[in-house]
């Protein structure tokens, strides 16, 4: 899987773009601390793919994040409130399309940013282990 996100198969389009376009700016894979900066200046993040562990980045960072309702999403879907902390889509261009746009036009970014915001402190590092924890604690007891 690490292979896939090496590969960037829609980069092209996106560098075309950024140079018909003074607006975009093509700034390719970002890793680490590096995507800070990204993210700070995000009014939303856009991965209608595969996701995973970017949800917590998502919410720590205050940017709610609008994918598709594809099965080969990791099991932190599962944190993802559509409309509360980010946005999931029907799996088509059309309706992702709509979703963002939607999202952006009608004001709706400060409460998805408050449902981050809450997000972030339900699925912290810390939780999370504590969570897993008890879990194997219950699983051990039984």
């Amino acid at each position: 899987l690490g292979d896939v996100y090496m590969r960037q198969p829609e980069s092209d389009k996106v560098r075309s773009a950024a140079a018909a376009y003074d607006w975009i700016h093509y700034v390719g894979p970002v890793y680490g601390n590096d995507r800070a900066p990204y993210l700070k200046i995000a009014d939303v993040m856009l991965m209608p793919g595969a996701l995973g562990l970017v949800m917590i980045d998502s919410f720590t960072a205050e940017t709610p994040l609008i994918t598709t309702n594809i099965s080969m999403h990791g099991p932190e879907i599962d944190y993802l409130e559509s409309g509360m902390n980010g946005v999931i889509a029907e799996n088509s261009v059309a309706s992702y399309s709509e979703a963002v746009v939607s999202t952006l036009a009608e004001g709706r970014l400060q409460a998805l940013r408050l449902g981050c915001r809450n997000s972030a402190a339900l699925y912290s590092l810390d939780q999370m282990v504590a969570n897993f924890t008890a879990g194997v604690v219950s699983c051990l007891t039984r």
